[in-house]
């Protein structure tokens, strides 16, 4: 199962690491009561601590600190065994601590030993650190005084099982798979969490280095396969889709997915009773942005901000993001007929809300969802009956000059004082079944809490109270200048 992202206090953490310094070693941990607790302590600024990584009694994993930055679990060094250990450099510059969730006397279940092991084998294979005594330690080889993870920890048997697993990962010769539907190659686990670094189409032979049978668990498979560049990907979605390994099977026919992504039924929760299942059907090949235009930093996700287009088509957005240096985009666009495009993994983030002063603070933690809507509009200077939008008809030509409708095209248009205007572009029914569909699954994948702001609320710029706010929320809520989402969205039916 792949860890779910908490936050923790900016405080308790530095973003990034010193110049010149990765992941070297890993230093476990025993957090002395309860996973609850230790989360209280992460999100208290005047703690100074942290660990990466959480592995509860029952083998749940959570995540408060990017393995590329800095948690504060193992800076204090007193009377250290550890014979990597660098003279006066502090230790959380070079390696990741995992807290293992027990009392100091308590006994060490085996689902969280079979699942620490499985993580420090993944963190091995990302970084290249060796699976041995010197590169996996107890907290006491730095500072003895700590008595951490205690000496009944059984590291020995945690640093065998790891390597078990890192050599029952890798397959003697290299073998060619090829892919059924279109596949995502994903980063950094065998998960549909991880996030995808690209997309490969049907009837690619795809050069296999290795696989694991315990990756998440789809359509009943939990094997997966890594390519040459250490990407992995479903091998249900090949014509080999249980391999071993010592030799691959003989293909077993399967039958193509009708989907145009073998997993993307499962890459989110099933909609809630009500939405029908096209709302969460997702087009991943169509607005697809380079990696170099968002960046490709895994954040913990606490909130979901809703935006409109400003435009008639999501390729009207889409467009407008291109090569722009500012890293502007959402993960999601939603056009007027309820397809769903993800432009980028929602795991990753760009700078969609804009808000000075922050360093991108909110971009990081939020997952934006851009909905094809053209926003405000105004009655024709020159024909009242008919209403137009903001877009002007040619360069230099004034605003609100495009005919959108007819006044009597009453289902095109929603009547609300808003900001000094009154007709506000409506949203079709299919599309706002598909933004309710997407931000359900969204809010269950990355835990964000599925509350709305009160009605009160809704429409107020207020950056101190949604700088702490979790939920959905909207452009607007951040900036005084924005309008989106606007009053013609039916909030009630996000049913939130």
């Amino acid at each position: 199962m792949p860890p779910v992202l908490f936050a923790s206090a900016p405080e308790n953490f530095r973003a990034g690491r010193p110049a010149g310094f990765t992941p070297e070693a890993i230093v476990l941990h025993r957090t002395g009561g309860s996973r609850d607790s230790l989360r209280a302590r992460f999100n208290d600024p005047a703690a100074s601590l942290s660990a990466h990584y959480v592995v509860g009694r029952d083998g749940r994993v959570d995540q408060y600190v990017l393995e590329t930055d800095t948690a504060f679990h193992a800076g204090v060094i007193v009377a250290a065994a550890w014979p990597l250990l660098r003279a006066r450099v502090n230790p959380n510059f070079y390696t990741i601590g995992i807290e293992l969730e027990g009392e100091h006397a308590g006994d060490w279940p085996d689902p969280q030993i079979a699942v620490t092991a499985a993580l420090i084998s993944e963190i091995a294979r990302r970084w290249q650190i060796p699976i041995d005594a010197d590169h996996v330690v107890p907290h006491s080889a730095i500072r003895a005084s700590s008595g951490c993870p205690a000496v009944t920890c059984p590291v020995a048997s945690i640093i065998q099982r790891a390597r078990s697993q890192a050599a029952a990962a890798r397959v003697p010769q290299q073998t060619v798979v090829h892919t059924l539907a279109l596949t995502n190659l994903r980063h950094g686990s065998p998960s549909l969490q991880a996030p995808i670094v690209r997309v490969i189409p049907p009837d690619t032979g795809v050069v296999v280095s290795a696989f694991t049978d315990t990756g998440e668990r789809v359509n009943g498979s939990t094997f997966w396969y890594v390519d040459g560049d250490d990407r992995f990907f479903w091998a249900g979605a090949t014509d080999v889709p249980s391999p071993t390994d010592d030799a691959m099977l003989s293909p077993i026919p399967i039958t193509p997915s009708p989907s145009t992504d073998a997993m993307e039924l499962a890459a989110l929760p099933t909609p809630p009773p009500g939405l029908p299942d096209a709302g969460m059907t997702i087009d991943r090949t169509t607005f697809v942005l380079p990696a170099k235009e968002f960046f490709s930093e895994l954040t913990p996700k606490d909130l979901v901000v809703l935006h409109f287009t400003a435009g008639r088509t999501a390729r009207s957005a889409f467009d407008t993001w291109r090569n722009d240096p500012a890293h502007i985009g959402t993960s999601y666009i939603v056009d007027v007929d309820g397809t769903i495009y993800e432009v980028f993994s929602p795991s990753f983030w760009a700078a969609h809300l804009g808000v000075a002063g922050t360093k991108n603070r909110h971009d990081r933690r939020s997952i934006g969802i851009e909905i094809a809507n053209v926003g405000p509009l105004q009655p024709s200077t020159d024909d009242p009956s008919i209403l137009n939008w903001w877009f002007p008809q040619a360069k230099n030509a004034p605003q609100f000059t495009t005919k959108f409708c007819r006044l009597d095209e009453t289902d095109k248009y929603v009547k609300a004082e808003y900001r000094e205007q009154r007709h506000f572009a409506s949203f079709p029914d299919v599309q706002v079944d598909a933004v309710a569909a997407l931000v359900g699954g969204l809010c269950d994948q990355f835990s964000i809490t599925a509350t709305l702001p009160p009605l009160a609320r809704r429409f107020d710029c207020d950056l101190n109270a949604f700088a702490r706010y979790k939920g959905v929320c909207t452009h607007a809520n951040f900036r005084q200048d924005k309008w989106d989402i606007g009053p013609a969205f039916p909030w009630e039916r996000l049913r939130l």
